[in-house]
């Protein structure tokens, strides 16, 4: 008994004729999408009529593309028949297939009257769909977009390994466990304790399973963000964001047009579906400044991980802006958000949202601060641990909340840090949160009087108040008193 099995290639580049051009990961998706949804193999042939094909014979050993392309279209139009079994499958690097789907032709290849993309069609009944792409180890090489197998044992082999998992390397909802970490966090605390500093580590964590050294992680972090890698999109949440610009929506072309346009989620669930054997992550700073359901809309049931494809209930949905096709999150693809917890201008976070991530606390950690060295040789060095923890404790008692504390980044975390920085950071920075914090008159009066100890300090805060230099003075002893932490709660105030 003869056998008859090909390979079909996701290559956009064959199917609207732009031959030479680079795959386009939103092309490869509608055309996968076309396929499963129609029951068909579509392809589109330029240039030559069906009739004018070469005889693939002539073309034996040429690396000629254009000889390549017609080859490929040759086999489909003529060699493709009903019963044949065909793999839709896409090819990466010239090493590894990624194949998709399996089914059986249930016609030869027919011209398509109109003018859509696709002219020609084989018309297919696909087996149930993969959840998940399946990387074949033993299909390796080759780049060709039609591939015929007649050796039956060949063709026995190719569907034991499209069943048996154990010669295939499935990538399925197991990347949580290959990382130690969720698919959907929010790294959450007080400002200043280096959440989107944190990201950083984590993306390469995620995507490379490394971290590099201090000094190189800058460098490296925008390779990871290139347009030559796209392994990671960042994004930072505002009042103005919204659908079109996280989902999907209409958005003006060079000419004018209101076309419609995927926005960073979509592009990113795209990317990963066509690489499954890589991992993405999509970084959203100051996630709950968005308005969520404004931002995710119906999208935010597909976060879940037991809803991503290859989950335990794998859901797909249909977007107002694109009612043919699904829309699904895969599973390498991670989302990561950072959260001030104490920026009160900000409404509750949604709890649709909190249900769907794991939050992980970063709090001020002072025993990453040096002390600081005074110009002042009379004087000693400030601790800026002991400074940050009374600090803190200070706040988060007579607010009664521990959100509200201040950022080891606020502080002088360099290698040689001075008690002149640390002075300049507490003038700019340190004293102007907490003045938010403590806005009502009578907790601004406390503020100076029982943690600076000097209450003429915020009349030398105001413009034109004191002296630069008198300014520093003051604001350094505060600091050493601050330091220094009197076992009296209610000490006698500088006068």
């Amino acid at each position: 008994m003869s056998y008859r099995v090909w390979r079909i290639g996701l290559a956009s580049k064959y199917y609207e004729g732009r031959r030479g051009d680079k795959d386009d990961e939103e092309d490869i998706k509608e055309i996968l999408e076309f396929c499963l949804k129609e029951g068909v193999f579509p392809f589109h042939v330029v240039g030559l009529p069906p009739s004018e094909f070469p005889d693939p014979a002539s073309y034996c050993g040429d690396e000629n593309a254009d000889a390549t392309y017609l080859t490929d279209l040759w086999h489909a139009y003529n060699l493709i028949r009903a019963g044949d079994r065909v793999v839709l499958a896409k090819v990466r690097n010239r090493k590894n297939t990624y194949i998709f789907a399996k089914g059986t032709a249930t016609s030869s290849a027919r011209k398509v009257s109109g003018d859509g993309p696709f002219n020609f069609r084989i018309d297919v009944k696909w087996d149930t769909p993969f959840a998940q792409p399946f990387l074949a180890k033993s299909l390796k090489g080759g780049n060709a977009f039609y591939r015929e197998l007649t050796d039956s044992k060949k063709y026995e082999d190719w569907e034991e390994q499209l069943s048996d998992t154990g010669e295939l390397e499935l990538y399925n909802n197991t990347m949580k466990n290959k990382t130690n970490r969720s698919l959907n966090t929010i790294l959450c605390g007080p400002p200043g304790t280096g959440k989107t500093w944190s990201t950083r580590r984590i993306a390469f964590e995620i995507c490379v399973g490394s971290v590099p050294g201090e000094k190189e992680i800058v460098a490296e972090f925008e390779k990871l963000i290139s347009p030559q890698e796209s392994l990671v999109e960042f994004v930072t949440f505002h009042p103005s964001y919204d659908y079109a610009d996280f989902i999907e929506g209409y958005k003006p072309d060079s000419t004018g047009n209101f076309v419609v346009t995927p926005g960073v989620l979509k592009r990113m669930a795209a990317r990963a579906t066509l690489n499954p054997a890589k991992k993405y992550l999509l970084i959203i700073d100051e996630i709950n400044r968005g308005n969520i359901s404004k931002i995710f809309g119906e999208a935010i049931t597909l976060l879940e991980d037991d809803k991503r494809r290859g989950g335990d209930f794998p859901t797909s949905l249909r977007l107002p802006t694109s009612p043919n096709e699904t829309f699904v999150l895969p599973p390498n693809l991670y989302v990561l958000g950072t959260m001030n917890t104490a920026d009160r201008s900000i409404a509750m976070l949604d709890i649709a949202l909190r249900r769907r991530f794991d939050f992980e606390e970063i709090m001020p950690n002072p025993s990453l601060l040096d002390d600081a060295v005074s110009s002042d040789k009379a004087r000693g060095p400030l601790s800026q641990k002991k400074l940050l923890t009374n600090l803190n404790k200070w706040v988060s008692e007579k607010l009664v909340s521990r959100d509200h504390q201040v950022g080891h980044a606020w502080l002088d975390m360099s290698k040689t840090p001075t008690v002149e920085k640390v002075a300049e950071r507490f003038v700019g920075k340190v004293i102007p949160l907490l003045l938010e914090w403590f806005y009502e008159p009578e907790q601004r009066a406390m503020l100076f009087k029982e943690l600076f100890r000097n209450p003429d300090l915020d009349s030398m805060l105001s413009a034109g108040g004191a002296k630069p230099d008198d300014l520093k003075v003051a604001v350094t002893e505060c600091l050493y008193a601050i330091a220094s932490a009197a076992k009296d709660k209610n000490p006698e105030p500088k006068v």
